[in-house]
């Protein structure tokens, strides 16, 4: 018997029954609804009206914390935990806000500090390719 033929089976049998075998129903049907949510809670964690799995909370609370921490690039942050830059900007945007909102507010800071600071950290990287090639070419 599946979980929506659990749920569903009391709702189909109430037309003839005892205000006595309502409350019974009733009891059964909660009881299915908690263990439904305890199974959910098991591989999920519950964020307002959406179903985050736990190793994603888990990560997005990582992510942030590197971030906070050490002011790292969201480049920096997707090598360091292995997955795309993708991942981690909608982690740290979209998923973090939803987790904490405190935090998040943190991390956007870092993120506004590190865009503002690209164009210095870009030409930096080209004086010393620039550099580099002369050197090789003495």
């Amino acid at each position: 018997m599946g979980i929506i033929t659990i749920i569903f089976h009391p709702l189909i049998i109430l037309s003839n029954v005892s205000l006595l075998t309502l409350k019974v129903l009733i009891k059964y049907f909660c009881n299915t609804l908690l263990i439904i949510a305890y199974i959910l809670t098991k591989t999920a964690i519950i964020k307002g009206d959406k179903l985050m799995k736990d190793y994603i909370y888990k990560r997005v609370l990582e992510v942030a914390e590197y971030i906070y921490n050490t002011k790292a690039t969201v480049r920096q942050a997707a090598k360091v935990f292995g997955v795309s830059k993708s991942t981690i900007h909608k982690d740290i945007t979209d998923r973090l806000e939803k987790i904490d909102n405190g935090l998040a507010q943190d991390i956007k800071e870092v993120l506004e500090y590190n865009k503002a600071e690209r164009h210095v950290r870009g030409g930096e990287s080209t004086r010393r390719k620039y550099l580099k090639s002369k050197i090789s070419n003495q």
